[in-house]
């Protein structure tokens, strides 16, 4: 038996569970469970379960290099670009190699300049280098300094200074018979930070703001790091610029050396989430950092709605203007037979005694709200979980369910942990989660073999992301 049938047959008898919640008796036995009770109460139907192992997930860690060598046999054609690595070591020995020139912004500056360098290689070993500021002197014969460079020699790791402040900005020496050549001054770029604030300078200390329908809104978004970074955005998938109609992203107010402050302008123009997606991209080429922040503008409120056939409709809306620990989930169930998968896209604790429904779950077991199922244990609802629901079988209408005191702090995805075997879970927050956020959660020495999607009745698929609102089978060997 392949392990892909393994998963699917496991899937399946875990699964029966649900259909023959009506008895109290659980046999362990996936023939003896299919049998007896489906008859008898009221059925809880999930559906047939066909899952399939997906891709294993890898990862390639990679540090920065301690110094990058030209080729031996290449001749050099363009600058080193000693903004993007700390360190170049040319073979001068190649004809061409002997003169070539560095691209370089000095330390603690955004002044960026272009010098020129000739080396000649001594007898002995040693080396002479010359170099030129004056970036039309490409053959550097009126040299601003010069230096002899070579084993026992102490300025062979001697600093340069190129400009007047009293910042070295290059450092050359003699390393296993090459030319080293260093940025003093290079610093590796660490992650970007994001501040959003208001036109009065008031800083926003939540990631999802309220803003008020067909109201013009500016903001400023200020993205700090070791240098300056270069910033995109996104408004609902939309990449933005000074001009576009969605929403104007404008180039920089102010840029420091440590920081870049942008504004930002929109105009909601429906009652719904809009989400601004930033990337900030700090240093150049194999070191640089990318950085991501995600901002929800809630128009009227609205932080989340999900809408599509055969799910439960759901609104997720702000009930005060600055906080998010205090959000309101209203649910509607539609009058059907049928059962009703969903869950939570936020934490709180919400009694099901009143409700004219029954509701199932699984936590290693099946578990119900009422003496029909196997394990009468649910008695409130939370986030993170998956839970089914059925109607009585006397319903005469839809059932609308308000739940109050959400709280959606966490952030925009947050998923439980994982267990080995089967897991019945929702994702919280406003954004979807993928296989790759799943995987963080596992289990030590677990691996994720399959994630299912239940939707209204037995329908059933296969998926790689997940919504907030549904529910979910995934399991874990």
């Amino acid at each position: 038996m392949s392990r892909t049938t393994h998963v699917k047959k496991r899937m399946v008898a875990k699964t029966s569970g649900f259909t023959n919640s009506g008895s109290k008796v659980i046999d362990s036995s996936p023939s003896s469970s299919v049998q007896g009770s489906l008859r008898q109460k009221m059925p809880i139907i999930i559906g047939v379960i066909a899952l399939v192992l997906l891709i294993g997930l890898g990862f390639l860690l990679a540090g920065p290099f301690a110094g990058k060598a030209i080729e031996s046999q290449t001749i050099i054609t363009g600058p080193l670009m000693l903004n993007e690595e700390e360190q170049y070591l040319v073979n001068t020995s190649v004809p061409g190699n002997d003169i070539f020139s560095i691209d370089l912004t000095f330390p603690r500056t955004t002044i960026n300049a272009q010098l020129w360098v000739r080396v000649e290689k001594l007898a002995n070993g040693m080396m002479q280098y010359y170099l030129t500021n004056d970036p039309t002197d490409t053959d550097v014969a009126d040299p601003t300094s010069t230096g002899l460079l070579g084993p026992g020699l102490s300025s062979s790791q001697g600093q340069i200074f190129v400009n007047d402040d009293p910042y070295a900005d290059l450092e050359f020496a003699v390393q296993d018979g090459l030319l080293s050549v260093k940025n003093a001054g290079f610093q590796h770029p660490n992650a970007a930070f994001f501040d959003i604030s208001n036109l009065s300078g008031v800083q926003f200390s939540n990631d999802i703001l309220y803003v008020q329908r067909n109201v013009r809104q500016e903001f400023r978004i200020k993205v700090s790091s070791t240098s300056t970074s270069v910033v995109t955005a996104k408004l609902n998938g939309q990449l933005l610029s000074a001009t576009t109609p969605a929403g104007q992203f404008d180039n920089a107010l102010f840029a420091e050396s440590d920081h870049i402050v942008k504004k930002f302008i929109f105009t909601p123009s429906e009652a719904k989430p809009y989400i601004l997606e930033l990337e900030a991209t700090v240093g150049q080429g194999g070191n640089a950092q990318v950085s991501k922040k995600t901002y929800l503008f809630a128009s009227n409120g609205v932080v989340y709605d999900l809408k599509q056939a055969n799910y439960p409709q759901m609104l997720v809306y702000m009930k005060d203007k600055d906080r998010i620990d205090n959000l309101v989930v209203n649910l509607s169930f539609a009058k059907t037979n049928l059962t009703q998968p969903f869950s939570l896209p936020c934490e709180t604790s919400f009694s099901v005694a009143s409700l004219p429904a029954i509701i199932y779950s699984y936590q290693g077991r099946i578990i119900g709200s009422n003496d029909d199922a196997p394990v009468s244990e649910i008695t409130t609802l939370h986030g993170q979980q998956g839970y089914v629901l059925k109607l009585q079988q006397d319903a005469t209408s839809s059932l609308n369910v308000s739940i109050p005191n959400c709280d959606m702090s966490s952030g925009r995805r947050e998923l439980p942990a994982l267990n080995l075997g089967l897991n019945f879970i929702g994702v919280v927050g406003y954004e979807g989660a993928t296989s790759t956020d799943l995987v963080k959660k596992l289990p030590t020495g677990g691996q994720l073999t399959g994630i299912l999607e239940l939707s209204q009745g037995e329908a059933s698929q296969e998926v790689t992301r997940m919504q907030p609102g549904k529910a979910y089978w995934v399991s874990v060997e």
